[in-house]
């Protein structure tokens, strides 16, 4: 039979049987003898070959904050390394035969109850900034021994593949300042640029740690704070601009040296903050 077709079988109250003392009798399904002879019928539906209807790399319970999400389906903008890997199949599953047609990392299955949904939980975490290949070939079968259709052709059997991003779990760093370490701030107008390694998270800035400007002897510069001060922090990086335009208009004096830090607090757009804070010199020589 064709996976998936409807059929019909029918046998009219006309074909006679032997009966008892080998008399011919007409067929009467409902047996009752009330509503003359009746016909046997039946309408059935092969078993469709199954099919993966979904596949997701989920975090199970993590909480991650910033830009990171629980659930991505693969082929998505990237997931954590530490993800499970779920089909959802059309069909309950023989789990043996599905197992043995997994392709992917090495791990743990799980199955539900219904055998329509398989976990894998990898042995270890996945590489970071890389591309997963996941599949299904078309050995897997279902419970009634149908193969793995994927692309839903009657009939032919085919396998299931798909691919997803992993997300860069290295910290970023600091790539360059401007200006730089060591070097003068030469106009009281002058902002004060930080690059980063990798793309940031705007809402990491915390305006009374995570960006601080103290002078050589280690207090803190007032007259600036970050209300006054503006930070532009993009997935780009940051900067920090003079209160009112003017650097002047703070307590950091002429010739006099500061220190720029950037607390662990920022973090990029994954939640996952410096490895360490940040720091850099600058002297004010605008006058």
């Amino acid at each position: 039979l064709i996976p998936g077709n409807d059929y019909e079988i029918d046998i009219p109250s006309a074909c006679f049987i032997s009966g008892e003392n080998d008399a011919l009798n007409a067929l009467d399904q409902n047996q009752d003898n009330t509503d003359g002879n009746q016909p046997f019928e039946l309408d059935f539906t092969s078993g469709a070959q199954p099919t993966v209807v979904g596949v997701e790399a989920t975090n199970f319970g993590n909480d991650y904050t910033a830009g990171s999400w629980d659930v991505l389906t693969p082929t998505t903008a990237g997931v954590w390394t530490d993800v499970w890997l779920v089909f959802t199949f059309s069909e309950a599953m023989d789990e043996a035969s599905t197992e043995g047609a997994y392709s992917g990392p090495a791990g743990t299955f799980l199955w539900s109850g219904d055998s329509k949904i398989m976990t894998v939980i990898p042995n270890s975490d996945l590489a970071s900034d890389d591309t997963i290949d996941i599949g299904i070939d078309a050995t897997a079968t279902d419970r009634a021994g149908n193969t793995l259709d994927q692309d839903g052709s009657i009939g032919t059997d085919d396998d299931f593949e798909s691919d997803f991003e992993t997300i860069d779990t290295d910290a970023p760093d600091v790539d360059d300042t401007t200006p730089a370490d060591g070097d003068d701030v030469t106009n009281v107008a002058d902002t004060i640029i930080i690059e980063f390694s990798k793309d940031m998270w705007d809402d990491s800035i915390d305006e009374d740690v995570s960006v601080i400007i103290e002078d050589e002897d280690g207090n803190l510069i007032t007259g600036w704070t970050y209300a006054l001060g503006a930070i532009d922090f993009t997935t780009d990086g940051l900067t920090i601009s003079p209160p009112g335009g003017d650097w002047t208009t703070t307590a950091w004096e002429e010739d006099e040296d500061a220190t720029v830090t950037i607390t662990v607090d920022v973090t990029d757009i994954y939640g996952i903050p410096l490895d360490s804070e940040f720091t850099f010199d600058l002297t004010l020589n605008a006058i």
